[in-house]
């Protein structure tokens, strides 16, 4: 499998692993060339649970973040109902 097939890396942020996640894995991925990641991390503060990057010119660039449901257009266009996904609602 090649990076442009991974469609997309997809975190679920563990309260020991929050540095790791939002910033030294965010980094690993962007240098790897890894077109889109996306973070849920079920203890964020307000919009932050759902944070989606598109990796645009060799940075990433946060493209959707929220903690209702929300559209993501890269990689594909969907819309993920974050607070189902962590049963919060």
């Amino acid at each position: 499998m090649t990076r442009s097939e991974v469609l997309p890396v997809v975190e679920i942020v563990s309260p020991g692993s929050r540095r790791a996640d939002r910033v030294m894995k965010l980094s690993e991925y962007q240098d790897a060339g890894i077109p889109a990641y996306w973070i849920i991390d079920p203890a964020a503060e307000d919009d932050g649970r759902f944070v989606a990057y598109k990796l645009v010119g060799g940075a990433y660039k946060e493209v959707a973040r929220g903690s209702g449901v929300v559209a993501v257009e890269h990689p594909v266009p969907l819309s993920v109902d974050v607070g189902a996904l962590l049963s919060l609602d």
